[in-house]
Formats: structure tokens, sequence, C-alpha cells
């Protein structure tokens, strides 16, 4: 992920970092690289309590596949992300063959 967030996102820019309820990963890593980072628990507060494009970018890691509403968080990241703003997100794949085998061996 640091990779692509020095790729695609300006230092210094504005990040919003979105989790559900076990906390961001990437905040003190932005913060120490000179980006501005904010966090939101998704779970907490699925309208996010931001101006429209007020966010260069957005990470959502390993968040929206475990989001009620995924479609509402991606619109309201939409809604807050600037014009040209990145979208960095990441989702786990439940049916890749390893972790199947591991849910039915639980």
């Amino acid at each position: 992920m640091r990779a692509l967030i020095e790729l695609f996102v300006e230092p210094g820019a504005r990040c919003l970092e979105l989790s559900r309820a076990d906390g961001g990963t990437a905040g003190p890593w932005l913060q120490a690289s000179g980006y501005g980072c904010v966090h939101v628990d998704m779970a907490e507060r699925p309208v996010l309590p931001f101006d429209d494009e007020s966010f260069d970018a957005a990470l959502m890691i390993e968040t929206l596949e475990r989001l009620d509403a995924p479609d509402r968080a991606a619109a309201e990241v939409r809604r807050v992300l600037r014009p040209g703003g990145v979208l960095l997100a990441t989702a786990s794949n439940v049916s890749y063959w390893r972790r199947r085998l591991d849910l039915a061996l639980a």
C-alpha cells in the first residue's frame, strides 16, 4: 500500500483513512511521511462529517467488504474527494481456495 500511496498521492495531500471498528492502519505512516491524515470509523459514521471535495485521497484498507452498505460508503467517499482525487481500496478475497479451506476446517 505504501508504494501505491507514494505513486498516486502527492506529498502533503490531505488523506482520509476509513475503517470499520478496528482502527486505521496507515494513519501513523501517513502522518510521519508528511501527509495530512484524518481517520473515520465508517461503522460509527456512515455519513462523513466533511464538506464536499475536501480530501485529495481516501484509503479503505479491508473496509468495504465489512460494511453493511458499501454502496453508500462509496458514494460518501466520492462526495468528499476533490476532482481528480484518488481512492485506494483493498478487499479480502473470501473465495480464495486457502481461505475457504481454513473456514471449512475451523
